[in-house]
């Protein structure tokens, strides 16, 4: 591999035997032995791309050339040999599997955890969250990178999972966010609408992403159903997958120095990428909400300018936890238990926030669900249309949906209303199995039957309809 500038930044690239025989050049002076006029001389002479292939191949080179996994623009915090904790800032790292700082920062190691919790509170203050809990799970994506990066938490991550009741709602600029604190542009994965018809493309673009060794990689704007072994193995496997591009033989990737996170308004996840994510649910601000501004400039400017200083408060909060002998709690309500224990831990006693996980479960099983994701579409199709409170059924239903230009899962593009109705009601009768009486992100959802006399079947037949209204415990903060 080899470090290369692009324009997202640096990051790195394997090197092709045609590349590697001339990069040998500036390095070394070239030489081969030839003979002339009886003897054996050296002569000046290229490497060739066959010699280039073969010193390629060579156990020397796995050998002794340094293992490398990660390029990172930010020092990383990690204990010495005396178990203290410490700043490792620019140059080349070689546990953990290799990790290169590109840049010199100052890290001010005095700050005080009371100062370094009001700074980091204050970053996230003009988003609006679904309720406090998701405020700490957004608090909790500042902070993780930190741990992730060298390691002072040996543990699988999940995927930080930003979801929205509305486009531009600033999921992507959370996202943004948390990587300019640590001085980073993430790897950006699209996935095009054409990807959806199959895996290979997906895998071709995670293993891009893998390959340039950087620590962020984010998954921008899912929609539909998202489901890809590859993604939920380098999330939590085996702490190594399996990549492949064009041209070049499958490699083993650790996965350990990646900070995977993903932006969203209405996708649907498999079960098992739902139990690896931790979610957090922004609402939108009204069109005339005043945003803060740092001296004249947006929240992005100024984390750009300072990340030296919120990078300082992070490491701040670690000092605070890791003089404490790194505690956790007892919080068993996620699969990736001891992510979730040490973050709860800091959530509530440093930053003074509700448990990590409150109400949590539920947003995992509904992004995994295919009826519970349409009824979150529907139940924000019904309050931009000003219809809460009323008694809506299927057939009206399938009309909003219509409107709002909501797929319906299971049903064709431009079927008819009432099999679209059909459709409605057998994916949200299951729902009410148990009661009728759900709850979905922020929204009460009540089904009402009666009986109601049918003209053509001459009879009275069970009649059923459903009302949304917004949950009145629940204040967008």
């Amino acid at each position: 591999m080899e470090l290369v500038e692009c324009a997202e930044g640096r990051k790195l690239v394997e090197l092709s035997a045609e590349a590697f025989h001339s990069r040998l050049e500036p390095y070394f002076t070239l030489r081969s032995y030839v003979v002339h006029n009886g003897e054996r001389v050296l002569r000046p002479k290229l490497c060739s791309l066959d010699n280039a292939k073969a010193l390629l191949a060579t156990e020397a080179a796995f050998k002794h050339l340094p293992m490398i996994q990660a390029v990172i623009n930010s020092p990383i915090f990690a204990e010495d040999e005396k178990g203290r904790l410490v700043v490792l800032n620019q140059g080349y790292h070689s546990r953990n599997g290799g990790i290169y700082v590109l840049r010199k920062r100052e890290i001010d190691t005095g700050i005080q955890v009371d100062e370094a919790v009001k700074a980091l509170l204050d970053i996230v203050r003009d988003f609006s969250f679904l309720d406090e809990s998701d405020k700490g799970r957004c608090v909790a994506g500042i902070i993780s990178p930190a741990l992730r990066f060298r390691r002072l938490l040996d543990t699988d991550f999940p995927l930080d999972y930003c979801e929205a009741d509305q486009s531009q709602t600033g999921q992507t600029y959370r996202m943004n966010l948390i990587c300019s604190v640590y001085g980073e542009e993430p790897c950006v994965v699209v996935l095009p609408s054409e990807s959806k018809k199959g895996v290979a493309s997906l895998d071709e673009l995670l293993s891009a992403a893998l390959r340039s060794g950087r620590p962020f990689i984010t998954l921008d704007n899912l929609r539909g159903q998202i489901s890809n072994q590859l993604l939920e193995s380098a999330i939590r496997g085996q702490g190594t997958v399996t990549v492949r591009s064009a041209y070049s033989k499958p490699t083993q990737i650790e996965t350990d120095h990646v900070y995977w996170m993903a932006t969203s308004n209405k996708a649907q996840t498999t079960r098992d990428l739902a139990n690896r994510s931790i979610i957090t649910c922004l609402r939108k601000r009204p069109w005339n909400f005043k945003f803060r501004e740092y001296d004249g400039t947006d929240l992005l400017t100024h984390i750009k300018r300072k990340s030296d200083y919120y990078l300082s408060c992070i490491f701040a909060v670690l000092r605070q936890w890791h003089l404490c002998w790194k505690p956790h709690t007892d919080e068993t309500c996620h699969d990736f238990r001891e992510w979730s224990q040490t973050l709860d831990w800091i959530i509530q006693n440093i930053f003074e926030l509700p448990p990590l996980l409150d109400d949590h479960h539920s947003e995992q099983l509904r992004i995994s669900s295919p009826g519970l994701s349409h009824l979150r579409e529907v139940a924000l199709a019904v309050q931009q249309s000003d219809q809460c409170g009323e008694e809506l059924s299927a057939t009206e239903i399938a009309g909003i949906c219509e409107a709002a230009a909501i797929q319906i899962p299971g049903c064709r593009p431009g079927a008819e209303l009432d099999q679209q109705s059909r459709r409605i009601g057998s994916l949200v009768g299951p729902l009410f199995k148990e009661s009728e009486v759900i709850e979905v992100e922020g929204f009460v959802i009540k089904r009402v039957q009666h009986k109601a006399y049918d003209d053509e079947r001459k009879e009275y037949r069970l009649r059923k309809s459903y009302c949304f209204e917004k949950n009145q415990e629940i204040c967008p903060r």
